[in-house]
């Protein structure tokens, strides 16, 4: 009994901060692109800055839960 009340409450301390985490990207990636006008594009390997996101490019996906 006290393994698995061990086990809920490290599972919803862990919800607890990856969801403060979650909502602080998504108003992140929101901000980005309502007030500064930037476009996000899609995820690439850069192995020097020509492949780097362009002007006005931002790659803030959050990851998957």
């Amino acid at each position: 009994m006290a393994t698995a009340a061990m086990h809920a409450m490290r599972r919803t301390e862990t919800r607890r901060r990856t969801g403060g985490k979650n909502r602080q990207e998504q108003l992140v990636k929101d901000l980005l692109r309502t007030e500064c006008g930037y476009r996000e594009v899609a995820p690439r390997k850069i192995a020097n800055l020509f492949n780097a996101p362009g002007p006005g490019e931002a790659r803030v996906m959050a990851r998957p839960p």
